[in-house]
């Protein structure tokens, strides 16, 4: 499910409908003005370009099981491998040592995380969410 979906649907448990704006400044100046009698509510929905976004997340490695039949619209992890609490400790003190050091970087978290998420794949672009907001 897109975050686009998500959005719609979450705008409906709410009564609203998305009313789909061209572009984000026009959502922003119906938005300013919107009021709660309304049955829609502004969107603007745009291909994203900031670092570490996708267009949908999964919670799982290549040697989880996964299980995506039993619901419509949500997998289940089966079989998943889990930490030694020893390992878990060791990571956390390896995060602590590197966010107290003077050469903190993101280079440097995202190659930690990838040591041990070895599926994780961080998508770097230069622009980050808070440039965006």
């Amino acid at each position: 499910m897109t975050f686009s979906d998500i959005a719609e649907k979450f705008l409906m448990t709410l009564g609203l409908e998305a009313e789909k704006c061209a572009s984000e400044e026009e959502a922003k100046q119906k938005a300013a003005v919107w009021d709660s009698s309304q049955s829609s509510y502004p969107v603007y929905f745009f291909k994203t370009d900031t670092s570490g976004e996708k267009s949908f997340e999964e919670f799982y490695t290549s040697k989880d099981t996964i299980d995506l039949n039993r619901f419509e619209s949500l997998g289940i992890v089966r079989n998943s491998a889990i930490p030694k609490k020893e390992d878990i400790e060791k990571t956390l003190v390896e995060f602590k040592q590197l966010f107290n050091s003077e050469s903190v970087s993101k280079a440097k978290i995202v190659s930690l995380i990838s040591e041990y998420l070895p599926d994780f794949n961080h998508i770097e672009t230069g622009r980050s969410l808070d440039e965006k907001m």
